[in-house]
């Protein structure tokens, strides 16, 4: 991994996902609701689980983590859009 690679941060919020007002994903949800990208995050996750030390200049622990990332944004969608008890 080169030097550039090293200080470039590639699971939490990278930068190259950042070049706007807003995060990517934001805008995903803003076009296809959180139910859609719940759903790609899961499958984004199931990506990552299955060519886990397969892509080259990406190591198993990166990848464990970007899994990890998607898995936790989509539990915390659910949380966000899941319908509280007190409302009607």
């Amino acid at each position: 991994m080169g030097k550039n690679q090293e200080s470039y941060e590639m699971v939490n919020h990278p930068t190259h996902y950042n070049k706007y007002d807003i995060e990517v994903i934001e805008m995903m949800r803003r076009i296809w609701g959180d139910e859609a990208v719940i759903l790609w995050c899961r499958m984004t996750a199931y990506k990552y689980r299955m060519r886990m030390g397969l892509k080259p200049d990406n190591s198993i622990e990166q990848d464990l983590k970007k899994e990890e990332w998607y898995l936790n944004k989509a539990s915390l969608l659910e949380t966000m859009s899941a319908p509280r008890k007190n409302e009607n």
